[in-house]
């Protein structure tokens, strides 16, 4: 059943040390084919000038708004955004939100094309596809839906959880009546799959989910972005947002006995990329085993990972690295590093 009411978008786009890219960000969404919209950037205390240009931009425009804040994270820039959009909207209902990553940007027909797909379905959360953009080049899309259109809830969330190319948020559409307006003060030093946390709680409100394969979002492949390293200082050894994929899953009683061991095969493939990125990084030997010992001690890896995972199903160097760690065996892997490291050198020449 088609809606009566027209789409009204809010974009909501965290803000920090991006004023190589911004630019093109903002201009995204002002050149959109679709109208109806409101871009609410947040400056999270940006050392360069990617405030100034925000104002600069919103001085101009009356459907640009700027929330200027001290730096808190992405989390906590995305919060102060959807009260503002709370804040603007006339109906919850007929509002929904779009985040936008202010490095990232938006194909021009990207808004009319959403909007087409929720006034036709009126779901409450509308997940397209994306491109990753390296140097003006694509080197990734997402693949086609095998189902687009309206999704079972539970086989909607098997999709989500299963998959981390579902986490972001800025591939969703997403009603802003069905986004919580959670405290999440408590999670704002994690700096890594905050997406998937946030997802998780929409996932709880959303009735209604759709898939469509449009690549309506491009992906700035940027090294020095916050997810493509690993600062180990900072990284979350608690495992939090693992450990609340779990108690969803649990809750919603997401997994019958088949799929929940897909599902462990995928999540003990994330903690093998987590131990290999740590081997390979350029940290002193010293400290990774000290941040190899810390996420080896986890509640997270100890109790559930060890557990419940279905060794016998996973690819042999997968199993045997996972087995090392597992067994404490630091050296060995420090050994399998050094003899990896010299065959990759090898094969390079």
């Amino acid at each position: 059943m088609e809606r009566s009411k027209p789409i009204r978008f809010m974009v909501v786009m965290p803000v920090y040390n991006v004023e190589e890219y911004l630019e093109q960000s903002i201009r995204s969404v002002l050149e959109q084919t679709y109208d109806r919209f409101r871009l609410i950037m947040v400056d999270d205390g940006s050392p360069d000038n990617s405030g100034r240009i925000c104002d600069t931009f919103a001085a101009d425009d009356d459907r640009l708004t700027v929330i200027h804040q001290p730096n808190s994270g992405q989390l906590a820039a995305r919060m102060a955004g959807l009260k503002k959009a709370h804040e603007f909207a006339f109906s919850q209902e007929d509002s929904y939100v779009l985040f936008l990553d202010s490095d990232d940007w938006l194909e021009p027909h990207a808004m009319e094309t959403i909007a087409s797909h929720l006034s036709r379905k009126n779901c409450d959360c509308l997940i397209y596809g994306f491109r990753r953009v390296l140097n003006g080049k694509t080197v990734f899309n997402t693949a086609s839906e095998e189902v687009e259109g309206s999704v079972p809830q539970r086989e909607a969330y098997r999709k989500i959880c299963m998959d981390r190319v579902y986490n972001s948020l800025c591939r969703k559409a997403i009603r802003l009546a069905a986004i919580p307006t959670t405290d999440y003060s408590a999670y704002h030093h994690i700096r890594l799959g905050e997406d998937l946390l946030q997802t998780l709680d929409i996932l709880k409100q959303v009735k209604t989910i759709a898939f469509i394969s449009d690549h309506l979002y491009n992906y700035r492949v940027n090294e020095n972005s916050m997810t493509e390293s690993i600062n180990y200082e900072n990284f979350d050894f608690a495992y939090t947002v693992e450990r609340s994929l779990l108690a969803f899953l649990r809750e919603q009683d997401v997994h019958t006995e088949g799929t929940w061991m897909l599902q462990w095969e995928k999540l003990a493939e994330y903690v093998y990329a987590d131990i290999m990125k740590l081997l390979f990084s350029n940290h002193s030997w010293q400290k990774k085993k000290e941040w190899l010992k810390k996420i080896r001690s986890s509640h997270y890896v100890r109790t559930e990972l060890a557990r419940h995972v279905p060794y016998h199903r996973l690819p042999k160097n997968r199993r045997l690295i996972l087995g090392l760690f597992l067994n404490r065996c630091y050296t060995v892997l420090r050994l399998y590093h050094i003899w990896a490291s010299r065959h990759y050198a090898k094969s390079e020449k």
